[in-house]
């Protein structure tokens, strides 16, 4: 687990989050639906979805909606990445 994450002001969600499509992208694009990662961290797909929000409004993912699979493509951005290089 990074420590820097860890300090960020941000809601324990939104850090839970960040720590699964980190552990899981391993610097690639991340794809996985809403209602698996919210199963996979005994959390409703609402809380899942807030907080990709949230830290897509605070610069640490991006995140593109493909409708017809119904997932997002989450990549990590140069912010985040410099988090964990530090």
């Amino acid at each position: 687990m990074n420590k820097q994450i860890l300090k960020l002001k941000l809601p324990a969600i939104d850090k839970l989050v960040l720590l699964y499509i980190i552990d899981n992208s391993l610097y690639v694009q991340f794809n996985e639906r809403s209602s698996e990662m919210a199963k996979a961290l005994g959390l409703t797909r609402n809380n899942i979805l807030q907080a990709l929000e949230n830290l897509q409004i605070g610069g640490f993912i991006t995140t593109t909606k493909d409708g017809l699979a119904r997932f997002r493509s989450t990549k990590l951005t140069s912010k985040t990445k410099q988090l964990l290089n530090d």
